[in-house]
Formats: C-alpha cells, sequence, structure tokens
C-alpha cells in the first residue's frame, strides 16, 4: 500500500465464525425441544383418540326398607316408645308398679329389644328412688298376671340412667326379636326413708326400643 491511498475495503466479517458453536447448539437444542414437544403432543392425542370399550347394562334394581315397630299396650305404636309414669305424693313403703306388655312386629329378623332411661328434670328426686325392673310375661299393665322371668336392673332410678342411658347400654328385653315376639316389663318405684328426699321432683324417660 502506498503512501496516501485510500484504504483497502476489509473483507465482510464470516458471520458462521462470529455466530460461534455456542449459539448453533442453543438453536439446536431449542429446536430439539420444540420437537420433542410437538411428538408429546401428537402421541398424547392419539392416546386419547384411539381405545378399545364395552358395556353393558342390568335389567334393573330394586331395594326395599325392611319395618320395625314396638308395639306397647293397650294402642301405642313406635319403634321407640318414651313412657312417664306420674306420681305424686310418694313415701316410704308405698310401691309404685307398672307393667309395659310389648310385642315386636318387622320384617326384619333377629333385632335386639332394649331398654334406657334418661332424665328430663326435676329436683333431684331420682337419687331416693328405689328401681326394680324385671322381665317377664302377662298381658296387664296393672300386672296382675305379671310372671317374672328375668331381673334387669335393681337400684336407684338415678343410676338405671347412669347403667342404661343408651341403647348400646340398655337392659335387654328380647335378645333376637322376630315377627311377633312379645315380652312383659314390670318397673317398680319406691321413695328411700331419708328426709332429704322429702319436697324433691324427678322427671325422666324409660326408652324401650328395637334396633337392628
Amino acid at each position: 500500500m502506498s503512501r496516501g491511498s485510500p484504504p483497502e475495503p476489509s473483507a465482510p466479517e464470516d458471520l458462521s465464525s462470529s455466530i460461534g458453536w455456542g449459539t448453533v447448539a442453543l438453536g439446536l437444542l431449542l429446536l430439539s425441544v420444540l420437537f420433542a414437544a410437538g411428538a408429546f403432543v401428537w402421541s398424547g392425542v392419539n392416546t386419547a383418540t384411539a381405545r378399545i370399550a364395552g358395556s353393558t347394562t342390568s335389567d334393573g334394581s330394586l331395594f326395599a326398607a325392611g319395618t320395625i315397630d314396638l308395639v306397647l299396650q293397650p294402642d301405642t305404636e313406635t319403634s321407640a316408645v318414651g313412657l312417664l309414669i306420674n306420681a305424686e305424693g310418694l313415701y316410704p313403703g308405698l310401691v309404685i308398679e307398672r307393667c309395659l306388655p310389648l310385642t315386636y312386629h318387622g320384617t326384619v329378623d333377629a333385632v335386639p329389644v332394649r331398654g334406657h332411661g334418661s332424665s328430663t328434670g326435676g329436683t333431684g328426686l331420682e337419687l331416693y328412688l328405689k328401681t326394680e325392673v324385671e322381665v317377664g310375661s302377662g298381658s296387664s299393665v296393672e300386672c296382675d298376671d305379671f310372671e317374672a322371668s328375668t331381673p334387669a336392673f335393681s337400684g336407684s332410678l338415678g343410676q338405671l340412667w347412669q347403667q342404661h342411658g343408651s341403647f348400646p347400654d340398655g337392659f335387654e328385653l328380647i335378645p333376637a326379636a322376630n315377627d311377633g315376639d312379645s315380652v312383659t316389663l314390670r318397673v317398680s318405684v319406691e321413695v328411700a326413708p331419708d328426709d332429704a328426699a322429702q319436697g324433691l321432683t324427678t322427671e325422666f324417660w324409660i326408652i324401650l326400643e328395637a334396633r337392628p
């Protein structure tokens, strides 16, 4: 090159060499990822649309609920019978007694029938009421023809609620009742000879229940 002559233009830069292999590799990697994603989507579509299935239908089904009823003589019908014994002017030596003839009717066999009790109010007389519960037979609510076969409970009325306060803990009347089975429950109550019982009251339920 002579002095004063314009500089010769340089040759165009080789773009392939300036980009470098790292950029090319990144482009190939991106292309590979996009291709793999496309293959995944295509594979998913094929899996969702290509299947073999079969079905069948039955002729029909039927469920029917059984019936459970306890009949407490003379005219109360329910699966859980509540009894409130009313008595006033109690004193030691006066025994309040009542018999409860009970019959099971239902389409469910071998159903346990039990008795249990709970308080509904009062001022604490249950602590002084001597209570006897017997299971036997007889048709009179006055217990004229009652024949005892099994003692079910003996203690205070308050203890009856504590020991037999729910159906699972109830005293047994019929272990496995079928339609037409019957039993009679006799409940006897007497106030204890304790001055602390004077003027007190109690309210309670005796529940006779059949539950499969």
